[in-house]
């Protein structure tokens, strides 16, 4: 996985590196068929900042190849490796040849007719095969990877249009490209809205004609793929209207969830089923109205919305927490149990800041739960138990941590010499206060189901 902060590192050196004339000459090239004022759009900046990034020449050399001359971070030689292999990094036209959800695509280069394994997680979870993509893909580590924020989707008709004209460019593809190709072809669109032409019609499958049969169809769906015991309809909803300022991702949440793995087929269909619900679902923010019914509303500008799930750092965050509970349980297994306390509750606080569903989160409050009644805190771990069963109440681990303090076993166990010195320092943490808790009511809100029964190996240890 390309390491967090390698492309904003390169964007701040960016305009650091650049004097004001060069900067204004970037701005004129990228533009000159344009508008400045589009810098403004979130998704054309991003194409501008990739544009100048990999592909803008200053005195010969790119912003990247500046970078790794320089090396202003100073940077090991291991970390300076991925910028190098950037360097090889290739903006191209390809077909979506297959789709393996959460793990990858295969990609075929329409012009070399060159394959590449791409390693991507929450970039399959909407993605079509026989799509035409724009994007940057480099390799990172052993593999290729997504290097573009996100993907520009076109229809298939339109990427085998783009090929004659591109092919006698004299100016190789780049995200310039795909700026030009927006403002004179009404069919491409960047980023996560779909589909949609300009005029801002969804090029979505027809929608369902009421709200009751639209939760028909998302609840038929779930219940195919599995979902139904982890995601009622209501709690669907409610996932719905928690992230309505963030709704791309907040589709993710539905495909993190999954058990089992589903076909391409399937996944469209699933999102599909949810964008609809989504369309029809009264939300706060509409003034308790449905996009669909706020489209219809006399002068609204609004068109309902069909969500593409792209590539973003929410899979660079999800793996941050998940290192960060690994390094708390390995501290945990030694007993460094502050050192735990601490870990869990970074962790805690990035789900929390980023709304991120961890679906065995009820793990990671059973396993808190120990290294606060190795600090003696009986209370904080009593309810962090609770919470783990109240998620899971099949969770054997989390029920035989409660017997176990029911029969005493962990009142003998010594205050951690570290806890009294820590708390010189800092008020106590409490239920209330901690992250663990406001993560707790975030989940509680949203009504997802844990429920599973499963006791693993490593867990079983820590009783014994």
């Amino acid at each position: 996985m390309l390491p967090p902060g390698t492309i904003p590192r390169l964007t701040d050196f960016a305009f650091d590196f650049l004097n004001d004339k060069e900067k204004r000459h970037a701005f004129r090239d990228f533009f000159e068929n344009g508008d400045l004022a589009d810098v403004n759009d979130p998704e054309v900046k991003e194409l501008f900042l990739e544009w100048l990034i990999f592909d803008r020449k200053i005195k010969g050399r790119s912003v990247l190849e500046a970078y790794i001359e320089r090396n202003p971070d100073t940077l090991d030689t291991q970390a300076m490796k991925t910028y190098t292999d950037l360097t090889k990094s290739q903006y191209g036209v390809f077909t979506i040849e297959e789709i393996r959800v959460f793990v990858g695509f295969t990609l075929r280069d329409i012009f070399t007719d060159m394959t590449y394994q791409i390693r991507e997680q929450s970039g399959t979870l909407q993605a079509e095969t026989d799509t035409t993509v724009l994007v940057r893909i480099g390799p990172v580590g052993d593999g290729w990877e997504i290097i573009s924020p996100s993907m520009t989707a076109l229809p298939i008709t339109f990427g085998r249009w783009i090929k004659n004209p591109a092919e006698s460019s004299s100016e190789k593809l780049s995200p310039k490209t795909v700026y030009e190709l927006g403002r004179n072809k009404q069919s491409i669109t960047v980023g996560n809205t779909g589909f949609m032409d300009k005029s801002g019609n969804p090029g979505t499958k027809a929608r369902a004609e009421t709200y009751a049969k639209a939760r028909e169809n998302a609840e038929k769906m779930l219940k195919k793929a599995g979902l139904n015991t982890a995601i009622s309809i209501e709690a669907a909803e409610n996932i719905i209207r928690e992230y309505a300022d963030d709704i791309a991702y907040g589709m993710t949440v539905f495909f993190e969830l999954l058990e089992k793995k589903i076909s391409a087929g399937d996944s469209t269909a699933l999102m599909d089923a949810l964008n609809d619900l989504y369309n029809h679902t009264p939300q706060e923010f509409l003034d308790g109205k449905s996009p669909y019914q706020k489209e219809r509303e006399p002068q609204s500008a609004m068109a309902p919305k069909h969500f593409v799930i792209e590539s973003s750092n929410r899979d660079d965050d999800f793996n941050f927490f998940v290192r960060q509970h690994e390094k708390a349980t390995q501290s945990l297994q030694k007993k460094k149990f502050d050192v735990a306390i601490s870990e869990f509750d970074d962790g805690f606080e990035i789900l929390l800041r980023k709304r991120i569903i961890f679906p065995e989160i009820y793990r990671t409050y059973a396993n808190y739960a120990i290294a606060m009644f190795g600090t003696g805190d009986r209370e904080l771990a009593l309810h962090l138990v609770e919470s783990a069963i109240e998620l899971n109440p099949n969770y054997d681990f989390a029920l035989t941590v409660r017997k176990n303090y029911e029969m005493g076993l962990y009142d003998t166990l010594p205050p951690s010499p570290l806890l009294a010195s820590k708390h010189e320092t800092k008020p106590a943490m409490t239920w209330e206060t901690s992250a663990a808790c406001r993560y707790f009511e975030f989940l509680k809100r949203l009504g997802i189901n844990f429920a599973t029964a499963e006791l693993t190996e490593t867990e079983m240890k820590r009783l014994r």
